[in-house]
């Protein structure tokens, strides 16, 4: 790696850094509590998730083996309203389009999917969890009008990431969240004004 790369790195690095206030705890389903763990979904084999008491539900896992994979909006009549660690180490999918019912991706969420290239967010994403996209193989992201946190590392070590645009709307990203992203030459806050 070339030196102004390197120094590029520990600048956008430093400059997160004085920007973020620090991280917090790890986003969940909100304050729901689980009323039924690990369901295999009839509608949609491939998936396994967690109802909520709120009548939602949260996918945990994808079983399956598709490159290209869209997360409903429904499952077995039940509104998805977040992901866990669904696609956690998987090395297959490359693009991944989420409904617009889902408004928190959880952590780890997209960790270590070495071969994931593009994810289309919901309308409705408030928040990115901590570790959501960590070393994934992520080039290109646009970020919803809607969303207002990124949790600490979401997109640590996402080396092929090139550029983001933060919305206006975001009020807090979490430290080291673009972190080792090597590729990345320009951040655009938008005007953003809390962080």
């Amino acid at each position: 790696m070339s030196k102004q790369r390197k120094l590029l790195n520990i600048v956008l690095s430093i400059v997160i850094c004085v920007l973020v206030c620090g991280g917090k705890q790890e986003i969940q389903a909100g304050n729901d509590e689980f009323t039924d763990l690990s369901i295999r979904s009839q509608e949609y084999p491939d998936y396994v998730y967690d109802k909520l008491s709120n009548g939602k539900i949260q996918v945990t896992e994808y079983l399956g083996i598709e490159t290209i994979v869209q997360i409903p909006e429904t499952m077995d009549g039940f509104e998805v309203y977040a992901l866990g660690s669904v696609f956690k180490g998987n090395s297959t999918v490359k693009e991944v389009v989420i409904a617009d019912s889902v408004t928190s991706i959880g952590a780890y969420c997209f960790q270590e999917c070495v071969s994931l290239k593009k994810v289309q967010l919901p309308k409705g994403l408030k928040t990115i969890g901590r570790w959501a996209f960590d070393d994934s193989g992520l080039e290109e992201i646009q970020f919803p009008d809607k969303l207002e946190r990124i949790g600490d590392v979401a997109f640590y070590g996402c080396e092929n990431l090139k550029s983001v645009v933060i919305p206006d709307n975001v009020r807090e990203i979490g430290s080291y969240a673009f972190s080792d992203c090597t590729a990345l030459e320009e951040v655009d806050f938008r005007g953003v004004q809390t962080i």
